[in-house]
């Protein structure tokens, strides 16, 4: 999470863009809290970090110092670490699941996220 969240900020529009993409189920609440704050602060990520939030604001300096750090991002780069967040979501989804056909679904979904990832992978090599 932290390092999508890096790489995010340090890769400019095209990563708020995924930033945007993302959803409460995509992460932990310590990170969604982080998000939230990186998307309302995505041009200046350390102004207005509360220090009544410690954790959160720990973890935004972290993210911050991080992506001065990194390059930005390439596309196919953020889309396969979102499609790495995304195929956990689904994972933890079908772990808590007690209907079969839903299970069935989530399974669905988790093989379309691995054919996506194997068709990034093909394209990057």
């Amino acid at each position: 999470e932290r390092a999508f969240l890096a790489s995010c900020l340090a890769s400019g529009d095209l990563g708020r863009e995924y930033l945007e993409r993302l959803s409460d189920e995509h992460l932990s609440p310590l990170a969604r809290a982080a998000r939230a704050h990186l998307l309302s602060a995505f041009h200046d990520p350390l102004a207005g970090v509360g220090e009544d939030e410690p954790a959160v604001a720990a973890l935004v300096n972290d993210v911050a110092m991080a992506a001065q750090e990194r390059h930005p991002a390439t596309e196919p780069a953020l889309r396969m670490d979102f499609l790495n967040l995304e195929l956990r979501r689904i994972e933890r989804e079908m772990r808590r699941a007690d209907d079969g056909t839903r299970r069935m679904q989530l399974a669905g979904a988790r093989q379309q996220v691995r054919r996506d990832m194997d068709q990034i992978m093909g394209q990057t090599a």
